[in-house]
């Protein structure tokens, strides 16, 4: 849990090195995460639509996390201090409790905290969306209504790549001048006149 991201052992002398580097790391990554909670979330941007209150839980969270790392760091110039990870998380809850930070009161939520960032594949907080969470692409809502016309898109993506003409040029003129008028166009078939829709209706 402690090690850097794509670790390469060769490239350390020893494992405190190596487990410095990896708190370090997570350290630099809550700092950013307390100024711009988004720094500290899977697949967050500044743009990421959410609530104030989860904004803030994230810059909590990044806040003890980072206590506890600080705490461990400066104990552990020998790594032989005997100083545990479980004491470096309570004293986090203890120094911001005095800092007039009461929110947690158990080392063991720190410690998951910590954990998250850790099994996370971007060493971020997981995003509270399981499909961006999941690594999934999420799905346009105009091909969840009408999966027919992804299949469709998808088929005339693979038959431009065969030809090596893919683009998204070529993708953005299908789907504004072929496809959506050949669904308006089955759509409208058996209605009367007075209850046909135009393209820009069909969208809304």
């Amino acid at each position: 849990k402690f090690m850097p991201l794509d670790c390469v052992f060769e490239a350390y002398d020893n494992p405190e090195e190596a487990v410095k580097e990896r708190l370090a790391q997570t350290k630099r990554m809550c700092e950013k995460g307390i100024r711009h909670w988004y720094e500290a979330v899977q697949g967050a941007t500044a743009g990421t639509e959410t609530t104030t209150y989860y904004q803030k839980y994230i810059e909590m969270k990044c806040l003890y996390v980072r206590n506890a790392i600080e705490r461990l760091l400066d104990e552990t110039e020998g790594m032989e201090s005997g100083t545990t990870w479980t004491q470096c998380c309570q004293h986090a809850i203890d120094k911001l409790k005095e800092a007039g930070f009461g929110y947690i009161d158990c080392e063991r939520t720190v410690r998951k905290w910590y954990n998250q960032i850790q099994n996370n594949e971007e060493a971020r907080f997981p995003n509270p969306d399981p499909q961006i969470a999941s690594g999934e692409v999420a799905i346009p809502p105009f091909f969840v209504e009408f999966p027919e016309a992804l299949q469709a898109f998808y088929n005339h993506a693979d038959a431009l790549a065969d030809k090596d003409e893919l683009s998204c040029e070529e993708m953005f003129d299908y789907v504004n001048y072929k496809l959506i008028p050949y669904l308006v166009k089955k759509h409208n078939k058996d209605l009367p006149e007075a209850e046909k829709i135009t393209a820009v209706n069909f969208l809304l």
